[in-house]
This record gives structure tokens, C-alpha cells and sequence, in this order.
């Protein structure tokens, strides 16, 4: 495969890694890769005849990868560091790769207090949970998930269930084909999923229904 060719083919599975990861596999169209590609539907049909084709291409692809990533000792983590030390605006398909690379967890292996952080994506959410004292979530057992300790005007922390709409619970749910640590909020249609950057931290994905496949990144260290 010529220079050229290996760049398109590149840029063909980045836009695929990311739309898949987005929208899942039934409601990802052909047109929504070709789009996030930089390119026309006609001009992504000459290189793979339907979906599927680009699925199966996009999987293999992205096992090379990781295959080769991983080989290097520390790499997800320092790609995390350097995404969380970052100014400004991050892009969300970087979030999704580094995601991809990391290890699951079971809801027993992240029970204690945690703080929280964002990571600013353009995300609606984003700056507004720092505006209602958000401090971060307390687990204390996989039945009793708290997922908005905030602080008050006096700095005490409480469990803000009005914000929340109640608390929540720790559940094993499958997210992007890998079952892992997920938090069901119990009072409305939201999931937040976890995987391990390391033993003291969380990255997460909060997974809202009526966002439609917009997710809302953030991090957690054991406090």
C-alpha cells in the first residue's frame, strides 16, 4: 500500500473507530463514516461495499494497533497524562482511543470515595457540574453508589440526590463489546462507565440516553 493509500485507509478507520464507538452499529450509516472521513459516500463505497465491510476492516485494523501500542510499557497511561494535562478543548475520538487501551474493572474493585474532574470536550455538561460543587462520587457498596457528592456553601460534602434525581448502583455492563464497572443512576436514563488507569484512577464515560451518542469524559482519584 502506497504512502498515500496507507493515509486514507487511516483516516478511513479514525472516522470509523469514533462513529461506531458513537452511534453503535445499527444506527452508524455509510454516509456518517464517509462524512467523519472528509470524504463523499460515493468516494468510501469504492473502497468497501457496505457496512459491514468497514466494521470488519475497522476491527482488525484497530487490534494491529492496540497490539502495537500496548507492546510499549506505560503507553495508555502516558497518552492519558498527556490528554489530561492538556489546555483547552480535547477531542473526543483521542478519549475513545485511549479508552480502548485501557483495562476493565468489576464494581468490587472501585468501592471508596472519589474526586472528580472533566475533560473539557465541548460537552454541555462540561463546566457545569464544577458550578453545583460537584466533588466527585462515593461508592459504598455495588447497592449504594453516590453519584454526586458536592459541597455546600459551608464546604461540607452531601450526596446532592436533587441534582441526581436519587442515587445510584454498580452493575457489570457491556460498553464498546467489554463488560466493565457501570453506575445505573436510579432516577433517570444515564450510565456511567469506568475502566482502570491505574490503581488510585478512573477514566469514565457518562453515557446519557438523550444525548444521542454525545459522551461526557471524566476522570477519578481515589480521595
Amino acid at each position: 500500500m502506497s504512502s498515500a493509500a496507507e493515509q486514507r485507509h487511516a483516516r478511513i478507520m479514525k472516522a470509523a473507530a469514533v462513529t461506531f464507538a458513537r452511534y453503535g452499529y445499527r444506527r452508524t450509516s455509510m454516509e456518517a463514516v464517509a462524512s467523519a472521513a472528509g470524504m463523499s459516500r460515493p468516494a468510501l463505497y469504492q473502497y468497501f461495499s457496505n457496512k459491514e465491510a468497514v466494521f470488519r476492516e475497522m476491527t482488525r485494523w484497530l487490534l494491529e494497533r492496540n497490539a502495537a501500542v500496548t507492546e510499549v510499557p506505560g503507553a495508555p497511561l502516558e497518552r492519558f497524562a498527556k490528554l489530561r494535562e492538556q489546555a483547552g478543548r480535547i477531542d473526543a475520538g483521542e478519549l475513545d482511543e485511549v479508552w480502548a487501551l485501557l483495562g476493565t474493572v468489576r464494581p468490587e474493585e472501585i468501592l471508596g470515595e472519589w474526586r472528580g474532574s472533566e475533560f473539557d470536550t465541548g460537552h454541555p455538561l462540561n463546566g457545569r457540574l464544577e458550578q453545583a460543587g460537584w466533588f466527585g462520587k462515593t461508592f459504598v457498596s455495588v447497592s449504594d453508589a453516590k453519584p454526586l457528592i458536592c459541597r455546600d456553601a459551608e464546604g461540607k460534602l452531601y450526596s446532592n440526590t436533587e441534582l441526581g434525581k436519587g442515587e445510584a448502583s454498580l452493575w457489570n455492563i457491556e460498553f464498546r463489546g467489554e463488560v466493565t464497572a457501570t453506575m445505573v443512576y436510579d432516577g433517570q436514563p444515564v450510565f456511567d462507565h469506568f475502566k482502570r488507569v491505574d490503581d488510585d484512577t478512573l477514566m469514565g464515560i457518562m453515557n446519557v440516553k438523550q444525548n444521542g451518542g454525545l459522551f461526557y469524559y471524566f476522570i477519578l482519584e481515589r480521595a
